[in-house]
Protein backbone atom coordinates (compact mmCIF):
# COMPACT_ATOMS: atom_id res chain seq x y z
CA UNK A 1 0.00 0.00 0.00
CA UNK A 2 1.13 3.01 -0.52
CA UNK A 3 0.55 6.17 1.53
CA UNK A 4 1.18 9.38 -0.55
CA UNK A 5 -2.26 10.98 -0.44
CA UNK A 6 -0.69 14.33 -0.14
CA UNK A 7 2.85 13.60 -1.96
CA UNK A 8 1.50 15.27 -4.98
CA UNK A 9 0.32 18.49 -4.76
CA UNK A 10 -0.47 19.77 -8.07
CA UNK A 11 -3.86 20.14 -9.76
CA UNK A 12 -6.88 21.29 -7.13
CA UNK A 13 -5.67 22.34 -3.87
CA UNK A 14 -8.11 21.95 -0.75
CA UNK A 15 -6.94 24.40 1.79
CA UNK A 16 -8.33 23.19 4.74
CA UNK A 17 -8.36 25.01 8.07
CA UNK A 18 -6.13 23.39 10.97
CA UNK A 19 -9.18 20.82 12.66
CA UNK A 20 -9.46 22.33 16.29
CA UNK A 21 -6.69 19.71 18.21
CA UNK A 22 -4.35 22.35 15.85
CA UNK A 23 -4.82 25.10 17.24
CA UNK A 24 -1.75 25.53 19.15
CA UNK A 25 0.31 22.81 17.90
CA UNK A 26 3.94 23.10 16.72
CA UNK A 27 4.09 23.32 12.69
CA UNK A 28 6.95 21.31 10.85
CA UNK A 29 9.65 23.77 9.81
CA UNK A 30 11.54 21.25 7.31
CA UNK A 31 11.28 20.32 4.06
CA UNK A 32 7.99 17.48 2.47
CA UNK A 33 10.90 15.06 2.20
CA UNK A 34 12.09 15.58 5.92
CA UNK A 35 8.45 15.37 6.86
CA UNK A 36 7.79 11.91 5.34
CA UNK A 37 11.18 10.49 6.25
CA UNK A 38 10.22 11.49 9.99
CA UNK A 39 6.79 9.92 9.31
CA UNK A 40 8.12 7.09 7.76
CA UNK A 41 10.64 6.52 10.95
CA UNK A 42 7.55 7.07 13.51
CA UNK A 43 5.65 4.05 12.02
CA UNK A 44 8.53 1.84 11.94
CA UNK A 45 8.87 2.84 15.76
CA UNK A 46 5.53 1.21 16.02
CA UNK A 47 6.29 -1.91 14.38
CA UNK A 48 5.26 -1.25 10.92
CA UNK A 49 7.08 -1.90 7.95
CA UNK A 50 7.00 1.33 6.49
CA UNK A 51 9.70 2.82 4.10
CA UNK A 52 10.65 6.46 2.25
CA UNK A 53 10.35 6.45 -1.30
CA UNK A 54 9.89 8.82 -4.77
CA UNK A 55 6.67 8.86 -6.87
CA UNK A 56 7.76 9.04 -10.26
CA UNK A 57 6.85 12.32 -10.06
CA UNK A 58 10.02 13.23 -7.61
CA UNK A 59 7.71 13.53 -4.83
CA UNK A 60 7.97 11.86 -1.39
CA UNK A 61 5.84 9.14 0.08
CA UNK A 62 5.22 6.50 2.26
CA UNK A 63 5.50 2.89 1.49
CA UNK A 64 3.82 0.09 3.86
CA UNK A 65 3.84 -3.99 3.82
CA UNK A 66 1.39 -4.69 5.81
CA UNK A 67 -0.50 -7.16 3.82
CA UNK A 68 -3.49 -5.40 4.90
CA UNK A 69 -6.56 -4.12 2.22
CA UNK A 70 -8.72 -3.38 4.79
CA UNK A 71 -8.21 0.62 5.71
CA UNK A 72 -10.59 -0.14 8.99
CA UNK A 73 -7.95 -3.13 9.93
CA UNK A 74 -4.86 -2.05 8.63
CA UNK A 75 -1.34 -1.34 11.14
CA UNK A 76 -0.07 0.87 8.41
CA UNK A 77 -3.04 3.08 8.56
CA UNK A 78 -3.24 3.13 12.31
CA UNK A 79 0.25 3.60 12.42
CA UNK A 80 0.01 6.39 10.22
CA UNK A 81 -3.18 8.03 11.54
CA UNK A 82 -1.07 7.95 15.13
CA UNK A 83 2.05 9.48 13.50
CA UNK A 84 0.18 12.35 11.72
CA UNK A 85 -0.92 12.95 15.20
CA UNK A 86 2.31 12.90 16.71
CA UNK A 87 4.41 14.76 14.28
CA UNK A 88 4.24 18.83 14.12
CA UNK A 89 1.06 19.96 11.75
CA UNK A 90 2.44 19.73 8.01
CA UNK A 91 2.23 23.99 7.42
CA UNK A 92 -1.12 25.11 5.69
CA UNK A 93 -0.87 28.40 3.48
CA UNK A 94 -2.97 30.95 5.72
CA UNK A 95 -1.01 34.33 5.79
CA UNK A 96 -1.45 36.51 2.24
CA UNK A 97 2.35 35.87 2.46
CA UNK A 98 2.05 32.39 2.31
CA UNK A 99 -0.92 32.45 -0.72
CA UNK A 100 1.65 34.64 -2.55
CA UNK A 101 4.35 32.35 -2.21
CA UNK A 102 1.72 29.67 -4.00
CA UNK A 103 1.00 31.96 -6.70
CA UNK A 104 4.45 32.84 -7.42
CA UNK A 105 5.10 28.72 -7.23
CA UNK A 106 2.24 28.15 -9.61
CA UNK A 107 3.31 31.35 -12.04
CA UNK A 108 7.03 29.63 -12.14
CA UNK A 109 5.44 26.06 -13.08
CA UNK A 110 2.92 27.21 -15.51
CA UNK A 111 6.28 29.47 -17.30
CA UNK A 112 7.94 26.12 -17.22
CA UNK A 113 5.23 23.95 -18.72
CA UNK A 114 5.05 26.64 -21.43
CA UNK A 115 8.83 26.47 -22.07
CA UNK A 116 8.73 22.90 -22.29
CA UNK A 117 5.97 23.75 -25.51
CA UNK A 118 2.80 22.85 -23.92
CA UNK A 119 -0.18 24.65 -23.65
CA UNK A 120 -1.54 26.07 -20.38
CA UNK A 121 -4.41 27.73 -19.05
CA UNK A 122 -4.93 31.10 -18.31
CA UNK A 123 -3.32 32.21 -14.91
CA UNK A 124 -6.02 33.76 -12.42
CA UNK A 125 -5.09 37.15 -11.09
CA UNK A 126 -3.02 37.47 -8.00
CA UNK A 127 -6.56 38.86 -6.33
CA UNK A 128 -9.02 36.13 -7.87
CA UNK A 129 -6.05 33.29 -6.52
CA UNK A 130 -5.74 35.23 -3.19
CA UNK A 131 -9.66 34.78 -2.83
CA UNK A 132 -9.72 31.16 -3.99
CA UNK A 133 -7.34 30.59 -1.62
CA UNK A 134 -9.02 32.32 1.39
CA UNK A 135 -12.60 30.07 0.20
CA UNK A 136 -10.83 26.83 0.56
CA UNK A 137 -10.48 25.79 -2.94
CA UNK A 138 -7.66 26.95 -5.65
CA UNK A 139 -8.50 24.67 -8.98
CA UNK A 140 -5.15 26.62 -11.09
CA UNK A 141 -2.97 23.48 -12.08
CA UNK A 142 -0.50 24.97 -14.45
CA UNK A 143 -0.34 21.05 -15.84
CA UNK A 144 -3.89 20.58 -16.53
CA UNK A 145 -3.27 20.39 -20.39
CA UNK A 146 -0.57 18.48 -20.09
CA UNK A 147 -0.78 15.14 -22.09
CA UNK A 148 -1.20 12.31 -19.77
CA UNK A 149 1.70 10.26 -21.16
CA UNK A 150 3.72 13.43 -20.47
CA UNK A 151 2.53 14.36 -17.43
CA UNK A 152 5.15 12.58 -15.12
CA UNK A 153 7.89 14.34 -16.82
CA UNK A 154 6.69 17.52 -16.71
CA UNK A 155 5.63 17.76 -13.25
CA UNK A 156 9.03 16.19 -12.64
CA UNK A 157 10.76 19.00 -14.46
CA UNK A 158 8.62 21.80 -13.75
CA UNK A 159 7.28 21.33 -10.03
CA UNK A 160 9.15 21.69 -7.21
CA UNK A 161 7.94 18.20 -5.44
CA UNK A 162 9.70 19.08 -2.04
CA UNK A 163 7.70 22.58 -1.58
CA UNK A 164 5.21 22.50 0.66
CA UNK A 165 2.44 24.72 -1.32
Amino acid sequence: MLLAGWAALTGCTQVAPPPEEEVGRPTFTGTRTEYTQALVTCMVGKGVNARFETTPEGGPSVAVDSGSTDPDTDPGQDAWDACVAELPARPEPRSDDDFRTMFDQRVAESQCVQGLGHDVPPSPSWQSFLESGRSKQIDWDPTILVPDHLLTSVRRTCIDQDSWW
